[in-house]
């Protein structure tokens, strides 16, 4: 496995788009079980879990952690992903706010609209805890809380 700086940690999971696998929960546990903790990554876009946001929770209570793409909170995914984002926020079911960039001219790796909106949601501290703190020690391969 591929693990964040081959600190066999953290793992960047990225469910299919359409479908969420049934064996999700499964994998996660077996991860978890092997020391390496799932980070789950935009499950904000992902229309399963915006149908039915008790599923992320689920994987949360797994002990994965979740990845929001900044984006997704100014509204570049459309209303409705903002509306989510801002939702999943406010309920604490995101731990890491990040570019999602794969090409730096339609997705430019820009952050600070993002930590702006952020922090009018949870507050400063935590918004640059997300983005600076946490990140570091994901890394780092060190627990992040």
């Amino acid at each position: 496995m591929l693990t964040i700086n081959d600190a066999n940690r953290y793992l960047l999971l990225e469910l299919p788009d359409t479908s969420l696998p049934p064996a999700t929960e499964e994998i996660c546990f077996h991860l978890q079980s092997k020391g390496i903790t799932p980070i789950i990554t935009h499950p904000e876009r992902h229309m399963i879990i915006q149908e039915m946001p008790y599923k992320l929770k689920r994987l949360i209570d797994l002990g994965c952690l979740v990845q929001m793409t900044g984006n997704s909170l100014t509204g570049w995914f459309g209303r409705g992903v903002k509306k989510i984002s801002r939702q999943f926020v406010k309920l604490g079911y995101v731990h890491l706010l990040a570019t999602d960039t794969h090409d730096p001219k339609r997705r430019p790796p820009v952050l600070s609209q993002a930590v702006t909106e952020l922090s009018r949601l949870i507050g400063e501290k935590r918004a640059q805890a997300m983005v600076n703190d946490i990140p570091q020690k994901i890394i780092a391969g060190e627990p992040c809380f």
